[in-house]
């Protein structure tokens, strides 16, 4: 890979943000893949990257599928917090230096629950937007590689006959469906991520393939808040990182599936209420 700009390096997985300057058409956000910041996942997560970059890699480059592919993309599931939408955004920036000879990979954003309006066919109109622009993609752009990511997507794709499932639900899951069917993922790769498989109609689990994200155990999270009190204390206050780290180590086992944000959060404040850190 080439070299790259050490001021977009995060460590830890902890940065959910991207320092980019998004194209905005309408209501579609496309972003260039190499703009997007440098995350240095945590280790449980690295597996679930490497297999989702090396089969869209296969995939952008094989030429062996086309709209008759097995699946179109993966379908991401797993407790809240577990970096499911950072792993998309790192296998697609890891795809465009890759790639950045041969191609020129995009990542379109969704927030499902945005686009998720109870007001008849709007849902429906965003979906045709979706895909317009990236038909549109291949006249303005040299080989370009597209991954469209539906976070959220149990706020669309409800399962039929579901009581909370309305007549509007089926229309999206039509259209969509039929928007995913004539999709070429050697082209365009749909990566979606819910915390609700249960909550999926069955139709889009069997158009994405699914990948668990674990949790990332309490001695990985530990190791975060580490690293996280070493980075603002630096090495002094050894007795005071101790009580801290004790702290937040009750507060993470009292959540039922901690993440990242929460480690993140509970050290800052057990600082700040203990005195540790002041203005």
């Amino acid at each position: 890979m080439r070299s790259e700009n050490p001021e977009k390096h995060v460590r830890n997985g902890e940065n959910l943000s991207h320092q980019h300057t998004p194209q905005e058409q309408g209501r579609i956000v496309e972003i260039d893949g190499k703009d997007i910041a440098n995350v240095e996942l945590m280790e449980p997560l690295r597996p679930v990257n490497d297999l989702l970059y090396k089969t869209a890699r296969y995939l952008f480059t094989s030429g062996k599928f086309t709209v008759n592919a097995p699946f179109k993309g993966f379908l991401l599931y797993g407790p809240v917090g577990t970096g499911k939408t950072e792993i998309v955004k790192q296998v697609t920036r890891r795809l465009a230096y890759e790639m950045q000879d041969k191609a020129s990979v995009r990542l379109i954003p969704v927030d499902s629950a945005v686009i998720a309006s109870p007001r008849w066919g709007e849902s429906e109109q965003v979906f045709n937007e979706i895909f317009a622009h990236v038909k549109e993609l291949r006249r303005q752009v040299d080989n370009p590689k597209v991954v469209v990511l539906f976070d959220d997507i149990e706020s669309l794709m409800l399962a039929r006959g579901m009581s909370a499932a309305r007549e509007w639900h089926y229309s999206l899951n039509s259209v969509l469906f039929h928007l995913v069917d004539n999709m070429n993922p050697s082209e365009t790769m749909i990566f979606a991520t819910t915390n609700r498989l249960d909550l999926m109609d069955i139709a889009i689990k069997t158009r994405l393939y699914s990948v668990e994200v674990p949790a990332v155990p309490m001695e990985t999270l530990m190791k975060a808040a580490q690293g996280l009190l070493d980075s603002m204390l630096g090495q002094n206050q050894e007795e005071e990182k101790k009580m801290v780290l004790k702290d937040v180590e009750t507060r993470l086992r009292a959540v039922e599936h901690p993440n990242i944000r929460d480690t993140r959060q509970f050290a800052i404040m057990s600082c700040i209420e203990n005195g540790v850190l002041s203005g």
